[in-house]
């Protein structure tokens, strides 16, 4: 049964089990899913409103076909996190040293998947911010929280990358993921800053 499958109480006891899984990796995606799913709403708030044409009704549809898919993409990227790092774990009991070939595999997805939970997380928020100022402006402190909320998944799941870059022994690839969490965490600030500018500009009128 996957995560999403679970009742929320349950969810939650695992998670705070003294357990290694779920962990972070995994919990940043579930947050990631109630952002996502924020921003769908706001979508749907904003069709089929007087003010809202054949060619914004044709975008909304659009848009939202890909964050209800997003949505589940992040529910999936939970449990996958979970299992890289029951692989890493297991690996590294059966090797000889960390430098070990499976060992380093492991690892390199054991910060592969978190990586692309920042992604995911960054692309939400490229959908929502490119729809921003025609969203329903009563839906503005949702779309909102729904940012900060894809923001700050994003930030935890760059951490379970940063975690597993620095026991990488290849070095391009310990520069290329050094990179990547860079361009992201200011990429996701920046889009972050511009919907939250959109929020506070309709609660100031």
């Amino acid at each position: 049964m996957g995560m999403t499958e679970e009742s929320l109480e349950t969810l939650v006891d695992k998670i705070a089990a003294r357990t290694p899984t779920p962990g972070g990796g995994s919990a940043a995606p579930l947050a990631a899913a109630l952002g996502i799913a924020l921003g769908t709403m706001a979508i749907r708030f904003t069709q089929n409103r007087k003010s809202t044409d054949a060619e914004l009704a044709g975008v909304l549809a659009t848009v939202e076909t890909a964050t209800v898919d997003l949505a589940q993409r992040f529910a999936a990227q939970a449990d996958e996190d979970s299992r890289v790092y029951e692989a890493w774990r297991n690996a590294k009991q059966t090797a000889a040293s960390g430098n070990d070939a499976a060992v380093q595999e492991a690892l390199d997805q054991a910060a592969e998947v978190p990586l692309r939970t920042a992604k995911l997380c960054r692309d939400g928020l490229e959908m929502l911010e490119g729809l921003a100022k025609r969203l329903n402006p009563h839906l503005a402190t949702d779309v909102a929280s729904a940012a900060m909320l894809l923001h700050a998944s994003g930030r935890c799941a760059l951490q379970n990358v940063r975690v597993n870059v620095g026991s990488l022994v290849n070095a391009p690839r310990r520069s290329e993921l050094s990179q990547a969490i860079e361009q992201l965490q200011d990429r996701c600030q920046e889009l972050e800053s511009n919907i939250l500018g959109w929020t506070d500009s309709v609660l100031e009128k």
